[in-house]
């Protein structure tokens, strides 16, 4: 009976998802009171004013995805075999056929080591400072604080990664900071009072008065701001804009995969601001899943697994993937019948399988800007989609392709030659054998003969490319001096003279390097400020929660003076202020000092009697012991801080002989030990 019930319910649900939208109303209310039940003109209207700006955008990057498509397969080492390299791998999979010599994958893991130490391996890796006052000074070093145990709770470095990786394969990188929040179960104990006694009397919990109740509900275990990468096949880009300024596009917006259960999931929560969802799920019962502007299959990335997007969609009462085109456009709202407005606003839309729209209002972020960052290290500053540096060197790469295939085809070529045969003398069978070491036959007609040559003969291949491997080895170091990623770059010194010394040593590494600083400087310049400045004003507009923070690190001693000798501090929505800037990236590398030159400075400081006292009047020496313990290696130098400690140097007052006992007499200084 049981099992009757359970299939007259999914029968009874399947016939409601079947019907038809416009005869359906679920009672939604919709932002500034509009009309945007999908059977209405006005949904109608902005679900093709969506539509329009998408195919607009996805012509910017339509002739550039076949390029794309071959540095991923060149970085990923993987090429679709053709039908004749095929039946070769059908026989004997370990025979050599296509080949890709990955000499672009090294030179992007090069880029990509360099970025993460320069950017994400810092601590913190957004730097604040305050404007004005003392008090903003205090805030700055909190929100500095706050943003870095963001960073660590949503992972930035995975999604900085993303970004970089994205600009050097595909010339840009886009990710998009939004406000997340990390909801967990967590234990609650509770004393039963007399009215919570009362309610549960007739239960069979059995509790009184005085009781200790332990339940588990859902808290925010943490939020902030997180970043969400943007997939380059997906980009809707504004055709009139321009890399480097992005955020004057009159509008941007993205295609995303998602799953029905996703929408309905977010759809309850006021902060996702989301409707319609139930519409939608009507219409993917349908089969209504996909949008056209979805070109991620471009990408040919699961070419290899043999998937294509159909195989993904699964049947019904499978799974329910669903496309979303989201936009992000300046608008006029009067000029859309969106409200009075006569002033330009920036509004954010999503339209669900080119057929529901779920979003639509004005962004509100307190930033003001697009709610994403880009960076493309290549650019003109005048292209939106640039050449990335690895597609400059792509003809190279080819010919290196070219080079060692042919190599390998003429190698195969010599193990298994072409003969000249007479199959009246010879056996057939023991010829078609391409085994090494096989025994040939000959027919009883040959007995005797001691001319063999006259029955068989091998011809001669001309070895045209005898000179490859060492052409190929020169055009490999083109592609690295082109890309800057030479053999010091990657830690391989076996290229410089022989006892080469110390300084010339640095100066090489130095000389190495500055291109890569380079291109840091410009992506930090690009994408970088723009993530630290929407993690601020996203943590000030948006944080609900206390959080605590450590006191250790940059403007320590402004925090000193603020909170005294604690080793954290609680961080309230409220302790925030806006009156700060972002300090700008240089894109060294760390540990592009002169360690050597440092750690002789600081021996001088230690070792000449009376030079200390007199560089602390005016400078901080242990600011600078700091910086050098950090850049030899020391990460973690402040873990081993006592509280309350301080280094030499810090906050020390110089004065003469004659003031110094005066003051002792008077009361005002006196020894560590009372």
């Amino acid at each position: 009976m049981s099992n009757l019930l359970y299939l007259d319910r999914i029968n009874r649900r399947s016939s409601d998802l079947a019907r038809s939208i416009e005869n359906v109303d679920f009672q939604y209310e919709y932002p500034r009171k509009l009309k945007l039940h999908p059977k209405e003109d006005q949904h109608h209207f902005l679900v093709n004013y969506v539509l329009d700006l998408a195919e607009t955008a996805q012509r910017v990057t339509k002739t550039v995805r076949d390029e794309w498509q071959k540095l991923e397969w060149n970085l990923s080492a993987f090429v679709p075999a053709k039908d004749a390299e095929a039946a070769i791998i059908a026989k004997d999979w370990r025979k050599p056929v296509t080949v890709v010599v990955p000499m672009s994958f090294a030179s992007l893991e090069t880029f990509l080591t360099y970025f993460s130490s320069t950017f994400i391996q810092q601590r913190p890796i957004h730097r604040y400072r305050g404007i004005g006052s003392n008090k903003a000074k205090v805030q700055a070093a909190l929100l500095e604080r706050v943003v870095q145990r963001q960073s660590l709770w949503f992972k930035e470095g995975l999604h900085l990664n993303s970004m970089f990786r994205s600009a050097f394969v595909y010339g840009l990188g886009v990710v998009s900071p939004r406000w997340s929040k990390h909801r967990a179960r967590a234990p609650v104990r509770e004393e039963v009072t007399d009215l919570l006694a009362a309610v549960l009397a007739d239960t069979d919990l059995g509790v009184s008065k005085g009781d200790i109740l332990r339940f588990f509900e859902d808290q925010i275990l943490f939020e902030g701001s997180k970043l969400e990468n943007w997939d380059d096949y997906a980009l809707l880009l504004d055709p009139n804009g321009s890399l480097n300024d992005i955020q004057d596009s009159e509008f941007i917006g993205h295609v995303e995969s998602t799953n029905i259960m996703d929408v309905l999931r977010r759809e309850p929560d006021p902060e996702e601001r989301c409707f319609n969802g139930k519409y939608l799920r009507m219409a993917v019962e349908g089969g209504v899943r996909r949008s056209r502007f979805n070109r991620t299959k471009d990408s040919g990335r699961n070419t290899r697994f043999g998937i294509d997007q159909e195989s993904m969609d699964g049947g019904k009462n499978k799974n329910h993937p669903v496309d979303r085109v989201r936009i992000y456009s300046w608008i006029v709202p009067s000029e859309l019948g969106l409200g009075d407005e006569d002033d330009p606003e920036l509004w954010k839309f999503a339209v669900c399988a080119d057929a529901i729209l779920t979003e639509c209002e004005p962004l509100g972020m307190n930033h003001g800007m697009f709610p994403i960052a880009a960076c493309g290290p290549s650019t003109t500053g005048h292209d939106i989609v640039p050449v990335s540096h690895l597609a400059t060197t792509f003809g190279l790469q080819k010919y290196i392709d070219w080079s060692f295939r042919d190599d390998v085809a003429r190698r195969r070529k010599s193990l298994n030659g072409s003969i000249l045969w007479d199959p009246t003398k010879i056996e057939e069978e023991d010829m078609m054998s391409s085994e090494p070491g096989k025994r040939i036959r000959l027919k009883q007609s040959a007995f005797g003969n001691m001319n063999l040559d006259s029955f068989i003969k091998e011809l001669s291949a001309p070895e045209s490319t005898r000179n490859h491997m060492q052409e190929m080895m020169l055009v490999i170091d083109l592609l690295r001096q082109s890309n800057g990623t030479t053999d010091i770059t990657m830690g391989n010194l076996s290229a410089m003279p022989e006892r080469p010394t110390s300084s010339g040593i640095e100066m090489a590494k130095t000389g190495a390097l500055s291109r890569l600083q380079h291109i840091a400087m410009v992506v930090a310049m690009q994408g970088m400020n723009d993530i630290a400045w929407q993690h601020a004003y996203n943590t000030i507009q948006f944080m609900d929660e206390s959080v605590y923070v450590p006191i250790l690190g940059r403007l320590e001693d402004d925090l000193r003076r603020e909170y005294g000798m604690v080793e954290e501090v609680q961080v309230s929505p409220l302790d925030l202020s806006p009156n700060f800037e972002v300090e700008p990236h240089n894109g060294a590398f760390p540990e592009n000092t002169n360690v050597s030159a440092l750690t002789q400075i600081l021996q001088t400081f230690l070792q000449v009697e009376g030079v200390v006292a007199g560089i602390a009047e005016s400078h901080d020496i242990g600011a600078f012991f700091e910086h050098w313990a950090r850049t030899v290696g020391a990460e973690d130098f402040l873990d081993f801080r006592r509280a309350g400690g301080q280094l030499p140097g810090q906050n020390v007052q110089v004065m003469p002989d004659e003031q110094f006992g005066q003051q002792v007499q008077q009361g005002n200084l006196v020894s560590p030990n009372g």
